[in-house]
């Protein structure tokens, strides 16, 4: 079976490459939005495809981990993913803020609204652990609206990113990157799988690709994807549903795997 997208390696030999050893101890770990949910121009109206949170509980017995992580709020991460077993780490991972944090996100908050309260079709969504300044509705503003807002977040302690029709300011250790290596170092796997569409999941892409243990990276693409965002993927896939289905080839796999192994009748 190949689930690809254009110009992208073939799940399937992937999947061989990194399953060769009998029983291996699996990280499964993937972004939310643009992932496991297609994008809707209201974020609070995002769901997870049919099938994913199924295929993620039914992965859950089979991998050292599950893994979710999202720039959404914590909060808002658990209610639109009721998946039993499933890690959920919102925020980007951040897990909490420390009381300045805290305080630099409320001065910040402050500063965009000023900035930008009045701008039509420019939206500021504030999260316990980070600030989103939506634009879907004005995707010309988006390379203005970033630098304009770096030096804001810059003065308060804080970064901006770009994403998908949104700037992200969050604490500078709220990072993707380092939620997952925290979460690889607590599970010991033998490998790690990471799906993600966007800049928040470049950075996860590059460290699993500088060698730490074998990794298979799934990019999933969009017109709205950034320019050498899969340049370390293996696989990059055209959407939430393909995801979902190499998961389940996955589960596959490893079900047949912990069934079949050696001295085992097959």
């Amino acid at each position: 079976m190949t689930i690809q997208g254009q110009g992208s390696g073939d799940l399937e030999l992937e999947l061989d490459r990194l399953l060769a050893e009998p029983r291996p101890r699996v990280l499964l770990a993937s972004d939310f939005d643009g992932t496991l949910s297609n994008i809707v121009r209201n974020p609070g109206r995002a769901r997870p495809v049919d099938g994913a949170v199924a295929c993620l509980e039914r992965l859950v017995p089979l991998c050292a981990g599950v893994l979710v992580i999202s720039g959404r709020a914590q909060g808002d991460l658990e209610r639109l993913l009721p998946a039993a077993g499933v890690e959920l780490r919102g925020d980007f991972g951040l897990l909490g803020t420390l009381p300045r944090e805290r305080s630099a996100l409320q001065d910040c908050a402050r500063d965009l609204r000023a900035e930008f309260g009045a701008v039509p079709g420019v939206r500021l969504e504030v999260k316990p652990g980070a600030l989103s300044l939506h634009h879907r509705e004005r995707p010309e503003l988006g390379v203005e609206l970033l630098a304009r807002t770096a030096p804001l977040a810059l003065a308060r302690g804080l970064v901006a990113s770009p994403g998908r029709a949104v700037v992200e300011i969050r604490p500078s250790r709220a990072d993707k990157s380092a939620a997952v290596a925290e979460v690889i170092r607590r599970t010991r796997p033998d490998a790690v799988i990471y799906a993600g569409d966007d800049e928040g999941d470049r950075l996860v892409f590059a460290m699993l690709a500088s060698g730490l243990m074998p990794s298979l990276r799934l990019g999933v693409n969009s017109n709205e994807a950034a320019p050498g965002l899969f340049d370390h993927c293996q696989v990059v896939l055209p959407g939430p549903l393909q995801v979902v289905a190499a998961f389940r080839r996955l589960g596959e796999r490893l079900d047949r795997s912990d069934r079949v192994g050696p001295g085992a009748a097959g």
